[in-house]
């Protein structure tokens, strides 16, 4: 034992503390976390081929499935003319899925299933190794049936994607902490790398948690920390730079325009749009994409401190706040005095940072922030809870179980709270939440004095944990028995809107208002294509990616995601046309209504000078799309 903990303290990776190696749980210990994992399965998976997806990503999957380099640079469509607005890895697996599979909701939904059942096993191992197996089953089952995650699970965003990573992080770090171990650190820092090609920025926002926690913590010495953090940072800048660095090697002319980037460059991609630019609103405010006075609300809620708690977002992720905040508290609290190294107070510390780092990044982001990156939380959530019962109910001080008892009880009020925002959905469930928490209350008042205190604890916990999972599970059964056509990334019943919702239009919507869609469309388009690339240039991503998948076409979005990127100069669009790669136009507004930027109008001008109306004449509605030729340039 000397020897091991000496190695340990000099920093040999082969060095393993034989009495922390985990015991082998008990079979049906084991049996309950395969149950687990077996019912969120079953959420994640039920009705799949069904369930709704975003169309513009789902169409950047099917592109990435005809054509490797669009697969790799994350292209909108098969000829590469503009990226997806974030990086490729969740693309990069939906590609692959539908090579698999063949496009349909399933194979493009499947790899966000998988990583979401991956990381529930991923929370459980790394709890496991702090506080044991009641701790890692109970935040287990927490993160599994959090709404968010089932309806992200169910979604083709790459958010699900981020949050395994993330969790893998976590994992590593705790990990390295717990063995002295480099290795777990290192692929750590690769899974925040990963995560970057994910979503980019949001992936580094737990790392100061990470970060902190190894430095503090680690059982080596501190010029050995600093080192192998430096090493850590090194891979993590190799694996997140890699892609970006390919893509900023290749020619302008040989790979798709960057959506999302003002300039095709990578640094305004990743400093701007995905980057602090977002975090702190110097791009994508409502306002910068829609005309003024127009209301905005797109999942969300205002930034402040409450935005967390509005109607319409705490109920996808909050149920369990109050509890995973006395959680942490409490264990910050009782492992004051412990050794530098002790894996509960590091685990506190990481799962504890992630999730204040989290709040703080989320409540004040001034773009427009959606409630579903409240994801990401899930897992610091579920592990304070877990870790936080076990940790007060271990100790021996005397208002352990006295808070324990108070922070039960605050978190199924919440629950009630939630549940009655809206009165119309389950109302029996909130009055029977409420009356299984009294009794749990009660038990758990009466164990403070009783010699049977540790058994009547166990059960009345057992009764609280299930009362502050019903309201979670009621949402996700909604959420999968609903499975929204569009995609819709929110789960449980509809909340009343804090804000109006915007109505972000696509093509098909927009041609339905105008006496819809005429098939005969589409054959004209296809007779008289000839050898172009592109069936048809459309101003925006919303409208290419639903054509896309309604065609089967390559479908060129000159503006990108929303129109707005200056992909396509007036110069450029002579060119193709006079080499014949692309003949025609649809000529419609802007999603929103938005004016187009100064460089965007330019090649607006240039089309109505140069593509005549196709059957002549003038464009009757100016809000009406029209068809027009470019041939005639």
């Amino acid at each position: 034992m000397t020897s091991a903990v000496s190695s340990i303290e000099r920093g040999d990776d082969d060095a393993v503390e034989p009495s922390r190696r985990l015991p082998r749980s008990p079979t049906r210990y084991t049996l309950a976390f395969v149950g687990v994992l077996v019912g969120g399965a079953v959420l994640n998976l039920w009705g799949l081929a069904n369930n709704g997806y975003d169309g513009y990503l789902g169409a950047a999957a099917l592109s990435a499935s005809h054509s490797w380099k669009a697969w790799f640079f994350g292209s909108l469509d098969a000829h590469s003319f503009v990226t997806i607005d974030k990086p490729p890895l969740a693309l990069w697996l939906q590609g692959l899925s539908v090579r698999i599979f063949g496009f349909g909701a399933f194979a493009v939904l499947l790899p966000q299933v998988l990583c979401g059942i991956a990381t529930t096993a991923v929370v459980h191992r790394a709890v496991r190794l702090a506080w044991g197996d009641v701790a890692a089953l109970v935040a287990a089952a927490a993160f599994a049936l959090t709404p968010i995650a089932v309806a992200m699970a169910r979604s083709d965003h790459p958010d699900m994607v981020l949050t395994l990573m993330m969790a893998l992080a976590a994992w590593g770090v705790i990990s390295a902490v717990r063995t002295g171990r480099t290795a777990p650190l290192l692929w750590a820092a690769a899974a925040i790398g990963l995560g970057y090609l994910a979503k980019m920025s949001a992936a580094m926002l737990v790392l100061p948690a990470l970060a902190a926690t190894y430095l503090i913590t680690a059982p080596v010495e501190l010029r050995r920390r600093l080192t192998r953090l430096a090493g850590a940072a090194g891979v993590l800048v190799a694996v997140a730079g890699a892609w970006f660095a390919v893509v900023a090697l290749t020619p302008a002319s040989s790979r798709p325009y960057l959506g999302g980037s003002k300039d095709n460059g990578v640094f305004d991609l990743i400093w701007n749009y995905n980057g602090p630019g977002r975090l702190f609103g110097h791009i994508d405010k409502p306002e910068s994409v829609l005309p003024p006075g127009t209301p905005v609300k797109v999942l969300g809620a205002p930034p402040g401190l409450g935005r967390l708690f509005a109607p319409d977002v705490a109920g996808q992720f909050g149920w369990l706040i109050p509890l995973a905040t006395v959680g942490l508290v409490a264990g910050l609290w009782l492992t004051r005095r412990a050794a530098r190294t002790d894996l509960s107070r590091a685990s506190f510390i990481v799962w504890g940072g992630w999730a204040v780092v989290h709040f703080v990044a989320f409540s004040f982001d001034k773009s427009q922030w959606h409630s579903y990156y409240a994801v990401s939380m899930a897992p610091a959530i579920a592990a304070l809870v877990g870790g936080g019962i076990v940790t007060l109910v271990r100790a021996r001080d005397k208002w352990s179980m006295p808070l324990l008892t108070l922070g039960i009880a605050g978190n199924l009020v919440w629950d009630v709270v939630l549940l009655r925002r809206t009165p119309h959905y389950l109302s029996w469930l909130a009055v029977t939440i409420g009356i299984a928490g009294a009794v749990a209350v009660v038990i758990l008042v009466a164990a403070w004095r009783s010699h049977l205190a540790a058994l009547l604890a166990t059960g009345a916990i057992g009764v609280a944990v299930a009362g502050m999972l019903a309201g979670p599970l009621a949402y996700d059964v909604t959420t999968v028995r609903g499975g929204e056509p569009k995609g819709l990334t929110q789960a449980g019943p509809l909340q009343k809107p804090v804000m109006p919702l915007i109505q972000y239009q696509s093509l098909p919507e927009i041609l339905a208002k105008n006496q819809g869609f005429d098939p005969r469309m589409l054959a004209f388009l296809k007779q008289q294509r000839g050898s172009a690339k592109w069936l048809l240039a459309v101003p925006d991503g919303v409208t290419a990616g639903s054509l896309i998948i309604s065609t089967g076409q390559p479908i060129m979005a000159m503006g990108g995601f929303r129109g707005t990127d200056p992909a396509l100069s007036p110069e450029r669009m002579a060119r193709l046309v006079d080499r014949g790669e692309l003949r025609f136009v649809l000529d419609m507004p802007l999603l929103g209504n938005v004016a187009p930027p100064p460089e965007v109008a330019r090649l607006y001008t240039w089309i109505k000078a140069n593509c005549s109306p196709v059957g002549g004449g003038q464009q009757a509605d100016p809000q009406a799309p029209a068809l027009r030729d470019c041939r005639s340039h």
